[in-house]
């Protein structure tokens, strides 16, 4: 399973959180995605990070499929003109024993 994080800073965090949602409506809409979902960071380690997108695809083709989704390029667009953001995209196993 891969994990699609995508962590934003932004004085806009309303803004970005709904743009987040409507990523997450897409990304439920395609085939081989397991979860899609909003959060926001209450820890005190998250340097300015509060707002984050979790989703969670199959396999690399299913997060290919929505990367690669016409409707992804608006919603990236946004969100980069109104956060700073980190991204990163995670093989998610079991734990080892």
């Amino acid at each position: 399973m891969l994990r699609h994080l995508v962590l934003a800073k932004s004085a806009r965090a309303d803004e970005v959180a709904g743009l987040f949602a409507r990523a997450a409506r897409l990304a439920a809409s395609l085939p081989g995605v397991r979860h899609a979902g909003v959060a926001s960071d209450r820890g005190e380690l998250n340097r300015g990070y509060r707002t984050v997108l979790v989703l969670d695809f199959d396999d690399a083709t299913a997060l290919t499929r929505y990367l690669e989704h016409p409707d992804h390029d608006p919603i990236r667009d946004a969100l980069l003109d109104r956060a700073e953001m980190i991204v990163l995209d995670l093989e998610v196993g079991q734990a080892p024993g």
